[in-house]
């Protein structure tokens, strides 16, 4: 443990707002007490590729052993959307240990937008689809709570700060997931935009697949897990979003692994992507919405149910 007046001088720095930003390969290299040097890095992490929000660390030195968060961003084409994305998770109340963009062959300036960030670490994924993308970003994550959000989820700015309390009082060693609520952004309309996002989460989405499932389920642009429940059903997640919608998937997964899920509804998004789907899009999720537990009846783990409905084009 540092020695009593490095702690004293820390815990002065926190107080007053002024903590400096630490570059971890710079503060190996500057003079500093032995003990305290070792017990930072021990917290921290000796992982100087990994580039940290300013502010993500004095919480992480007042507290004992608070959980790392790192919020993965799967990205294909989304430079109307991704610069807000970003822009929220730099004003949060707390700030993530870790945000990572997985480009999905984007041919627009989605990479150029997010390499902006210095924040961001920025990986790439070849294969096409959001699982591929997705899991590209969750195996590279280094935190022991995994958030999962779209690149048009635009987070409240307490958002980390109640992922990271839950998961603190809950602990991250079991198999457990949450999700939230959100608005969509209807310009002029905010009462609107806060129903409609009701409607399709809380009164269509959640009830639906519970009853369905048999138990709460997580919406892919709003959730977060522990590393230990991505671990344990990492193996077994679908493949192909077309055939099984990923996010419910992950969430079967977690229940049938002895997991749990929560809704929290102070763990809220907006997003601005609002769009009518045609009916035969709509149609097609519904056809595909019970292949999540039904690929399940199959006796070779992984395979797809015996009929599953073609995938809608451009899915």
């Amino acid at each position: 443990m540092p020695d009593t007046n490095t702690a004293t001088s820390l815990r002065v720095l926190i107080a007053a707002d002024t903590f400096p930003v630490i570059d971890i390969r710079r503060f190996r290299a500057e003079a500093m007490p032995a003990a305290a040097k070792h017990s930072i890095v021990a917290h921290l992490g000796d992982r100087p590729e990994r580039r940290a929000l300013p502010g993500s660390y004095p919480t992480s030195l007042i507290e004992p052993h608070p959980p790392r968060l790192s919020i993965v961003i799967p990205a294909w084409n989304e430079e109307d959307y991704i610069a807000e994305c970003l822009d929220a998770i730099a004003s949060q109340s707390e700030l993530p240990e870790e945000v990572i963009v997985i480009d999905n062959n984007s041919t627009d300036r989605t990479r150029e937008i997010a390499a902006a960030y210095p924040f961001v670490t920025l990986l790439k994924e070849t294969t096409p689809g959001i699982v591929p993308t997705r899991n590209r970003g969750l195996d590279a994550a280094t935190g022991d709570v995994l958030c999962r959000i779209d690149a048009d989820s635009i987070l409240d700015p307490d958002w980390v700060a109640i992922v990271r309390d839950h998961f603190a009082r809950t602990g991250t060693s079991g198999i457990h997931g949450v999700t939230g609520s959100g608005d969509a952004i209807v310009e002029g309309h905010p009462r609107l935009g806060h129903l409609l996002g009701k409607a399709t989460l809380e009164f269509g989405y959640y009830p639906v697949s519970e009853l369905l499932t048999g138990g709460q389920v997580m919406v892919g642009c709003n959730m977060a897990i522990t590393r230990t429940a991505w671990n344990a059903i990492r193996d077994d997640a679908y493949p192909d979003h077309t055939k099984v919608h990923e996010d419910l998937d992950l969430s079967v997964l977690i229940q049938r692994a002895g997991g749990s899920i929560q809704h929290l509804p102070r763990m809220r998004i907006q997003t601005r992507r609002v769009q009518l789907e045609p009916p035969a899009k709509i149609w097609w999720r519904f056809r595909i919405w019970p292949n999540a537990v039904t690929r399940h009846w199959a006796p070779l783990r992984g395979t797809r149910p015996e009929q599953t409905p073609p995938s809608y084009p451009g899915a």
